[in-house]
């Protein structure tokens, strides 16, 4: 049995009202698409939150400007993580 390794990345929020609803349910079906679990990890106080999940997005309460690590672990982790990063590097912008 072969063991994935975790891929970590870090990204900034680049949006003036943070991560809110619209980009949450974005980014919640974005990593839907992926085996992988990915989670979010607030970089100032170490909370996380499950990419999949709307509710846990909005409760990490991550404001402009916020340092996050973007965490994967699984079969297509690597590729999980990359859209996660493209679309906080999109300022959300492209995904309205």
């Amino acid at each position: 049995m072969t063991t994935q390794a975790q891929v970590e990345e870090a990204v900034v929020i680049r949006h003036e009202q943070g991560l809110h609803a619209r980009p949450a349910a974005q980014l919640a079906r974005i990593a839907s698409r992926y085996q992988a679990n990915t989670t979010l990890i607030k970089d100032s106080d170490g909370s996380e939150a499950d990419c999949r999940s709307v509710l846990s997005l909005l409760v990490l309460a991550a404001g402009n400007g916020s340092h996050l690590t973007v965490r994967g672990d699984g079969p297509d982790a690597a590729e999980a993580v990359r859209a996660v990063v493209e679309f906080f590097a999109s300022g959300f912008d492209q995904w309205q």
